[in-house]
């Protein structure tokens, strides 16, 4: 069921069963998938951009909600909850940037929660705008305040985040950490209460451009390996500069070729280049190998989006109900 004034769906949108969207304006994006038995109430606004994949049995109630592209959801035997107390009054707010990643959180929207781009909440992590119990008027506190975490950073297993925080750039929360005060860029912090214990100057480490070329090298040839695992009559070469990796996939010949940190995937007529030494970038057409390719970078946190990828499953003769196919 869908109920509002104004809305922009795109065509390529997929909606499961028994899903429910309420909201006075909405506007989901090109290839965005919405899961089994979703509840999405957003009072005021409700934006979800482009390849988007909510999953099956989320709930999500603010006055608005802003998710940007390409955020991801997968099942867990937790649902993913945005909203809780006071949802429906006007500083209930959740904006999310690109690229992130979120499973099976509880985030409160009492007060507005801002995520940025390349944010990923790991695992039964929660975020939490306010606290209170006992009567102010006999001296207890209540807590209310907003929760900022800025882009690139993991929010660790089981970690909370409380009300009036903001968390810096590439930050990394430690698991099961109780985080009560702003957090630095490019920190780590661990514990309750969470402290930093890692930071600038020494983390994170500043690699030379031979060090990230050698890390390259390491996992182009790992991912050799593990594609051996996934497709028969997969063959390796090298040289001291390049690495050439050959074989057929869905009756069509494939190459990867590897070079001073730069990756050329060819399958059929497509044709996809990475580059991820200088700034990562990619240019081309996607395929069922550079899909995978980029699935196995994205497992070192190196991020290549130009639409959702799937990865090729392991040649595993007995499969499991709900494993990839």
């Amino acid at each position: 069921m869908i109920k509002c004034t104004v809305s922009h769906i795109h065509e390529t949108v997929k909606l499961g069963r028994n899903v429910t969207i309420v909201s006075d304006d909405i506007s989901i994006g090109e290839g965005t998938e919405i899961g089994d038995n979703a509840t999405i109430i957003a009072y005021e606004k409700l934006v979800i951009g482009k390849f988007c994949k909510i999953r099956s049995n989320a709930r999500f109630k603010a006055r608005s909600i802003e998710i940007g592209d390409f955020f991801y959801s997968n099942d867990n035997p937790r649902p993913l909850i945005i909203g809780g107390g006071g949802s429906d009054r006007p500083t209930a707010r959740i904006k999310i940037g690109n690229r992130c990643v979120m499973h099976d959180s509880f985030i409160n929207v009492f007060m507005p929660v801002t995520i940025g781009d390349d944010v990923g909440l790991s695992p039964s992590s929660d975020i939490l705008t306010h606290g209170f119990w006992g009567s102010v008027l006999d001296g207890y506190s209540g807590k209310f305040g907003p929760v900022t975490i800025k882009s690139g950073t993991i929010i660790g297993y089981r970690a909370i985040i409380m009300p009036n925080v903001i968390i810096g750039e590439h930050a990394n929360i430690g698991a099961g950490a109780i985080v009560t005060k702003d957090v630095p860029d490019f920190s780590v912090v661990a514990g309750v209460p969470a402290k930093v214990i890692a930071g600038p100057p020494d983390y994170p480490k500043k690699l030379s451009a031979k060090e990230r070329k050698s890390m390259c090298w390491q996992l182009t040839m790992q991912y050799a390996g593990l594609l051996k695992d996934k497709i028969d009559r997969v063959k390796v070469e090298s040289t001291s500069k390049i690495i050439t990796i050959t074989g057929q996939y869905e009756n069509e010949d494939f190459s990867i070729e590897y070079t001073d940190g730069f990756f050329l995937v060819k399958q059929g007529w497509r044709v996809f280049a990475i580059n991820v030494i200088s700034k990562i970038n990619w240019f081309g057409n996607d395929s069922a190998i550079s899909d995978d390719l980029r699935d196995f970078l994205r497992h070192f946190g190196i991020r290549i989006f130009s639409r959702w990828f799937k990865s090729i499953p392991p040649k595993i003769k007995v499969r499991l109900e709900g494993d990839t196919e």
